[in-house]
């Protein structure tokens, strides 16, 4: 499993050796949020937003420069089995405080 952290969402990316028919999904979300169903391929994609308006389908904000999300990778659309997988998932993000400057020159007539 690839995860790839960018400034609005965890993009995860599930590589298997046989083809996959399950769905991955957000943990403790609500039935609106996204679902992914595999569609036999050997790589399946999944997106978690970070911010939004709705708290319930989005990731967590640990920290200042941190944001986690529980996913479910279930290797069936339907039923839940003992070989399926809960995944904390964490993007951490490098917070520097900078000064921009710019020079310049001016010419007044």
């Amino acid at each position: 499993m690839f995860l790839h952290c960018l400034p609005d969402a965890m993009k995860v990316k599930l590589v298997t050796t046989s083809p996959f028919y399950g769905k991955i999904y957000a943990y403790n979300s609500n039935v609106s949020c996204e679902e992914t169903y595999g569609s036999g391929n050997l790589e399946t994609h999944f997106s978690i937003a970070i911010g939004g308006n709705d708290d319930n389908c989005k990731a967590v904000e640990e920290s200042i420069d941190s944001f986690s999300a529980i996913i479910v990778v279930q290797h069936h659309p339907l039923v839940q089995q003992q070989g399926d997988r809960r995944l904390k998932l964490t993007c951490n993000f490098q917070v520097t405080n900078q000064t921009v400057s710019s020079a310049f020159n001016a010419v007044v007539e």
